[in-house]
C-alpha cells in the first residue's frame, strides 16, 4: 500500500475520533448529559487512538508486521463484553427493560467496532506482510 496514502489514512482517523470525542463533551456539557459521554465519548475515543496506532506502529522492511488494530479492536471488544455480561448478570433490578437496553447498546458500542477493526486489522497485517516478503 501507499505509504502516504496509509498515513492521510492513520491522521483522518485520529483527527477525526478525537474531534467526535471533544464535540461530544462540549455539546453534552462536559458530563451533564450521560447519553453523550456513555456512547459517543468512547467511540471517539476508540477512533483516535487507533488513528494514533496507526501512526506511530507501522511496517518496517525485513521484519514481521503486526497490525495495531488486531490487539487495540480485540482489547475494545472484549471491554464491550466484560461491560455486557457484568450488566446483564448482575443488572436483575426493578427495570429489567433497562438491563435489556444497556447490555444491547453495549454490544453494540464495543464489541461491533472493536472485532470489525480487530478482523480488519488481521487482514491488514496479512497484505503487508505478503508485500513485504515480496519486495
Amino acid at each position: 500500500m501507499d505509504a502516504q496514502k496509509e498515513r492521510n489514512t492513520s491522521v483522518a482517523l485520529a483527527i477525526s475520533g478525537w474531534s467526535l470525542t471533544l464535540v461530544s463533551l462540549v455539546v453534552g456539557n462536559i458530563g451533564t448529559d450521560l447519553r453523550v459521554l456513555l456512547f459517543l465519548v468512547p467511540l471517539g475515543g476508540f477512533i483516535g487512538v487507533l488513528g494514533l496506532l496507526r501512526i506511530w506502529i507501522t511496517p518496517k522492511p525485513g521484519r514481521k508486521f503486526f497490525s495495531p488494530g488486531i490487539w487495540w479492536g480485540g482489547l475494545y471488544g472484549a471491554t464491550g463484553l466484560l461491560f455486557a455480561t457484568a450488566i446483564g448478570l448482575t443488572g436483575q433490578g426493578a427495570y429489567p427493560e433497562i438491563v435489556v437496553a444497556t447490555v444491547i447498546a453495549s454490544l453494540l458500542l464495543f464489541c461491533v467496532p472493536g472485532f470489525s477493526v480487530m478482523a480488519l486489522g488481521i487482514v491488514r497485517t496479512s497484505k503487508v506482510n505478503k508485500s513485504l516478503k515480496g519486495a
